[in-house]
């Protein structure tokens, strides 16, 4: 009876901590603090000691299934043979018949999804979520600066939840810096990120400054084409996302 209240207060703490701050760390020494109790008791020992996890179970064992978006064989554990879907992304897109990029679980609209072109520019050197991002990178590139592309990550509150924000770019080992659109400025989310960024960097010696489109000159649908026919932008996503001209 005890392993198994024990085991329920485990479950109850990982769904809450992947609602909340996963990465916090209060969460990880709770979650540890747990697991030390669970293993001091001799039932729990002797049920999982020789359990083999599910990810090391090779594919013998494993039942054969059909993807049901992309039809692809995958190999699914008997603990999880009600599984329809090989990925996250093919489970998107029979959902929503969206293409699922990328996953931001601090959303405010909760969709999760996001339609920014997302990818590597000179060749894999530095990773973009945007096309914002790529049109800010290729600018400094061209005026020699040196800058690296989310350097460290600050500490923010949203909704009594301690997150973690990474600014975009590092400039010249001074200058700290977000690229995002107009249209997204005045979102409670980023505006708390803004926030903490300033207070950081002013405790730190940074200069923290906002890009957005009356900063920077953002690039053609031609331009980035052509950067990636010459191998300099490799995508993970379609550029039919990006519909806009040159300045």
């Amino acid at each position: 009876m005890i392993v198994r209240k024990i085991t329920e207060e485990v479950l109850k703490k990982r769904s809450e901590g992947i609602k909340k701050a996963k990465s916090s760390k209060e969460h990880r020494q709770m979650m540890s603090d747990i697991t030390k109790r669970l293993w001091q008791t001799e039932d729990f020992r002797r049920k999982n000691s020789g359990r083999v996890p599910w990810n090391k179970i090779p594919n013998e064992q494993r039942i054969e299934k059909f993807c049901g978006q992309c039809n692809d064989v995958m190999y699914v554990v008997p603990s999880r043979k009600n599984k329809k879907f090989c990925s996250k992304r093919c489970s998107d897109e029979y959902k929503t018949g969206r293409i699922h990029t990328n996953w931001n679980s601090n959303s405010l609209k909760n969709s999760g999804y996001n339609s920014c072109l997302s990818g590597w520019y000179k060749h894999e050197e530095f990773s973009f979520r945007s096309s914002y991002e790529l049109s800010a990178m290729v600018e400094l590139l061209n005026e020699n600066k040196t800058f690296k592309v989310e350097p460290f990550y600050i500490w923010y509150e949203y909704n009594g939840i301690l997150c973690r924000y990474f600014p975009d770019l590092l400039i010249e080992d001074e200058l700290v810096v977000e690229v995002k659109p107009l249209k997204q400025m005045e979102d409670e989310i980023n505006i708390l990120k803004f926030e903490a960024a300033r207070v950081w960097c002013e405790e730190h010696g940074y200069i923290f400054e906002i890009w957005n489109e009356q900063d920077i000159k953002l690039l053609s649908n031609d331009e980035i084409n052509k950067l990636v026919n010459i191998g300099d932008v490799n995508l993970t996503n379609e550029i039919k996302h990006v519909k806009r001209k040159s300045n």
